[in-house]
Order: structure tokens, then C-alpha cells, then sequence
């Protein structure tokens, strides 16, 4: 029976994550429409009542609190809004839609169904105690289901692997929206997790707040940690780890270190598109909240930045979140009204690679040379027989710019997926 309940939730689960992507709120009608296009079960608002009352801190089905005009206050309205329709899906204790808070809502729910158990279980000894003790005021244990327990058929098919990212992909490849889209899934073997502390790193203290309050973190994976590490010794850094992997903690970490550190300085991260600056941004600025600094300190900086908020945002942002092709097109050829920002970057200098189809600046320069570059760098890699972590095949310390090398096995899949890219 736990099992079917741990099911649920995780479908539950799965479903809002799906839904606060994309749509403003994640409502009850919402998630169980996603939830119950699996088709092999068919959930219902009773099914969310029963979660969220075995863990009432973690799942709450609440009325939104702003108020406005619904389609129910419409006397044109054909046909009148349902609750479901206006009661909302809300995780206050893990409300982000990332892999690690889908993880410890699951945790949650786990301890909470196991403390309903011990509850239910007492009280079964304590009405079995007092049958064998003659007291006839004790009243018979209910033999309706539905006051205890959630009414499952035996044989019901499991919605999906409890696997957070199983769900996803099961969800997406069942629903009309993504049929025959995903032509293929690969599936990787899950290793034993690696952390480092904290403390080596000397962090600043506001730095280690925010991190606990932000993420709960206490901990980082070691490639974090040793990312990190590069990026403040100054040296250059390419992290290649599996998606929903930390990956941005590796750069917000050092970066908020030095902000704290010099207020006056300077950050620049380029991303490929606008959606995953806008992403980031989010992250970005929980992670700033968390250290008590100002929201305004991060902003995006691309084609739909207004023109009249252009001079401002340079004026007061210190991490500016763009891409390519305005680093080409508008930062540089503005360097004089940039000069301010770009004297004060941390660190002091800015290595871009980017792959694509035509370009103007230096990109065009950039793409001719790199494939060559890049075909001889695996070329040596991937025939070269050392053991994992030998320095020689991957880095020349003729390079002027000399740097320690974290995992042989990491640089291969950077050089393998750059040379599988077709060149132009």
C-alpha cells in the first residue's frame, strides 16, 4: 500500500514540475490532466486530498491569494469554473521544479508516510489493548477503507518508475504533444555520488549562509568543489557533467566570494539563448536573495533589454547574463560606454567559443580555426592508451596558458562531442 502511495506522489510530483514550467500556476485540473495522461491510472482530486493529508506541510491544494475577476465572475461564460479549476498545487517546503527538490519533496513524503504509519499502528494497539482488557466503551476498528487507508486495485499497473527523470521522459513520449518526437533515449549508468566540505574552500561566511539557506547545501559534489577551486586560483575551467548536476553552483559560488569580497566587481556569463539567461537569472537572483544582496545586481542583458533601461542596467548591474552575439554586435562595438564593466571583470579576462552558422567579429575567425584544433586534440586523446588523469594527451605545458587538468575521461567526452559537430 506504501508503495502505491509513494507512486502517486511521485506522479503528483512529476506532473507539477511539468506543469510550473509552463504554465503561470500549477493548477489541480492542470496537474491531473498531466498526471493522468499515462492512462494506466487515473487520479483525482480525492487522490491529492489524501497525499497532502498524510503530509500536510509538504503538499497544500489552497485558493490563490490575489484576488481577481475568474471566468466564474463572467456572467458570459458558458459554463461555470470548477475548483480545480482555481485551487492551486503548492510544495512550501521545496517549491523549485529541479531534480534536487523533486528529490527531497520525495524524502519528505517518505518520513511523513512512515510517521502517519507509526500513528495508525498505535492506534491499533491501543484499540486491540483495550478489547483484551473487556472495556466495551472502546469502539470497533472501522472496517471502511476509506477512513484509513487509500483504496488501490490489486493488480493496478505502476504509473511510471519511481526514477525522477523515467517519469519525464515517459510522460513526454505518451503525451500527443511529443509523439514520435524524441527519436532517442540514451540511459546511463548511475554512480556513487563524491562530496567535498566546505571549509577547505574558505568561503565567506555570508557565501555559506546563503548556500544553506538557498539549496540546504552543507556540502558540495567534488566537481564543484574543484571547479571552484580552478576558477579562484584564475585558471581556466570546462566542467562536463551529467544535466541538473550543480553545474551552476560551480560559477555562482565564486562569484558571489568575490562579489562579497570587492563590491565593485564585475561578472559576465554567456549563454546560447535568451530562455536559459532568463533560467539562470532565476537561479541567480534566489541565490543573491539568499546572501541579503539586492535582486538588481543580476540582470539579462539581450536584444529584449528596452533601450531606454540599457544605461541604467549597466550602471547598476554587477552580473550580467547575455550572449554571443551581443558581446559582438553591442558590447564591443560600446566599449567606451562598457569600459566601467569591462575594466572590472573578475576574472580579468574572457575566453568565448562559440559554434555556428555564419557570424560577424571575430566569430567567423573563431570557427575555422577551432575544428582543426579540436579534431587534433581528440585525435591524440582518444589513441592515447594512459591511465586516466595523465596530463600529457590532453594539455601541453609549452600552452601559455598552463593549467591542471581535473579527469582525462571528462575532457574526452568535451573533445568527442565537439568533434562529432559538423563543420561548416
Amino acid at each position: 500500500m506504501d508503495e502505491y502511495l509513494r507512486r502517486h506522489f511521485a506522479l503528483v510530483d512529476a506532473s507539477f514540475c511539468f506543469v510550473a514550467k509552463y504554465r503561470a500556476a500549477p493548477t489541480v485540473r492542470s496537474v491531473l490532466r498531466v498526471a493522468n495522461s499515462f492512462g494506466s491510472s487515473q487520479l483525482t482530486r480525492q487522490n491529492l486530498v489524501e497525499l497532502a493529508a498524510i503530509a500536510p506541510d509538504l503538499l497544500i491544494l489552497e485558493l490563490p491569494k490575489t484576488t481577481f475577476q475568474s471566468r466564474s465572475d463572467d456572467v458570459f461564460s458558458p459554463t461555470p469554473v470548477s475548483e480545480e479549476d482555481l485551487e492551486v498545487v503548492t510544495f512550501p517546503l521545496a517549491p523549485q521544479t529541479s531534480q534536487r527538490a523533486s528529490t527531497k519533496r520525495k524524502s519528505l513524503f517518505d518520513a511523513a508516510l512512515k510517521k502517519n504509519n507509526d500513528v495508525v499502528e498505535g492506534r491499533e494497539q491501543t484499540k486491540e489493548h483495550q478489547v483484551s482488557t473487556g472495556n466495551k466503551d472502546s469502539e470497533p476498528a472501522s472496517t471502511d477503507p476509506k477512513k484509513t487507508t487509500t483504496s488501490f486495485t490489486p493488480n493496478e499497473q505502476a504509473p511510471f518508475q519511481t526514477d525522477w527523470g523515467s517519469s519525464v521522459l515517459t510522460m513526454l513520449q505518451q503525451m500527443d504533444l511529443y509523439k514520435n518526437q524524441i527519436v532517442h533515449v540514451e540511459r546511463c549508468s548511475a554512480r556513487q555520488a563524491q562530496y567535498r566540505d566546505l571549509e577547505p574552500l574558505q568561503l565567506c561566511k555570508q557565501v555559506c549562509k546563503a548556500l544553506n539557506k538557498c539549496y540546504s547545501i552543507k556540502q558540495l559534489y567534488s566537481h564543484q568543489f574543484e571547479a571552484i577551486e580552478a576558477i579562484r586560483r584564475g585558471e581556466n575551467a570546462v566542467l562536463s557533467t551529467a544535466t541538473a548536476s550543480g553545474k551552476s553552483l560551480a560559477y555562482n559560488v565564486p562569484m558571489l566570494d568575490m562579489l562579497l569580497e570587492d563590491p565593485n566587481a564585475t561578472f559576465m556569463y554567456l549563454f546560447p539563448t535568451k530562455a536559459l539567461a532568463q533560467d539562470q537569472l532565476k537561479s541567480l537572483r534566489r541565490f543573491l536573495e539568499a546572501a541579503d544582496l539586492p535582486l538588481h545586481l543580476g540582470a539579462t542583458f539581450d536584444g529584449d533589454t528596452p533601450m531606454k533601461s540599457r544605461s541604467m542596467v549597466i550602471r547598476e548591474t554587477r552580473i550580467f547574463l547575455t550572449n554571443p552575439d551581443m558581446l559582438h554586435l553591442t558590447i564591443l562595438p560600446q566599449h567606451q560606454q562598457w569600459k566601467k564593466v569591462l575594466s572590472s571583470l573578475r576574472p580579468n579576462r574572457v575566453t568565448i567559443f562559440e559554434r555556428r552558422e555564419g557570424g560577424s567579429g571575430l566569430v567567423p575567425e573563431i570557427v575555422r580555426v577551432l575544428p582543426k584544433l579540436i579534431e587534433k586534440a581528440w585525435t591524440i586523446a582518444s589513441e592515447c592508451s594512459c591511465p586516466d588523469g595523465c596530463p600529457a594527451c590532453i594539455q601541453s605545458s609549452g600552452c601559455s596558458e598552463y593549467n591542471h587538468v581535473l579527469d582525462k575521461q571528462g575532457s574526452l567526452q568535451v573533445l568527442d562531442y565537439l568533434h562529432s559537430v559538423p563543420t561548416i
